[in-house]
């Protein structure tokens, strides 16, 4: 069953109640506090999910949060979700390596191909992915994070 990514801008004091409301109530709760960015990723969430631990294994670059690990950690224990990651202005510093144009596109296809994903596809799921990632990061409002919810 296909998998599918939502994103929602959150202010980062509501990441207590979005974490206290547990697996049941998470998407209800991130659409209470959060905006979610509409029509975000067209392809599979488990494509986005490739894409992601590619980056972090073959390139170093992390999405994993730092300054919210504990509650990105308890997100994801809780959870009946395959994943959900909080994005901050820590990963700021990370838009240069983020930035489609500077990848080699091809390493991070041949991760979605080893998968099942047709090259066609991949490669536009790929650099989607790395668009919507960059684009996201880039207008994150300060004192909001961006939590991207995989199920």
């Amino acid at each position: 069953m296909p998998t599918i990514a939502s994103l929602f801008v959150v202010p980062v004091n509501d990441l207590p109640a979005i974490v206290a409301a547990g697996s049941d109530g998470l998407l209800e709760t991130l659409e209470r506090h959060g905006r979610e960015i509409e029509d975000a990723y067209f392809w599979s969430g488990d494509n986005l999910l490739v894409m992601i631990q590619h980056l972090w294994r073959s390139k170093g670059i992390s999405l994993f949060s730092v300054a919210h690990q504990r509650e990105e950690r308890s997100l994801n224990d809780e959870s009946g979700t395959k994943a959900v990651l909080i994005i901050g202005a820590e990963h700021k510093e990370l838009l240069p390596k983020l930035d489609p144009s500077t990848h080699d596109l091809a390493s991070l296809t041949a991760g979605l191909v080893a998968w099942g994903v047709a090259p066609t596809e991949a490669r536009v799921a790929v650099r989607d992915g790395l668009a919507l990632l960059h684009q996201q990061i880039a207008t994150l409002p300060d004192a909001s994070v961006l939590v991207l919810h995989v199920a």
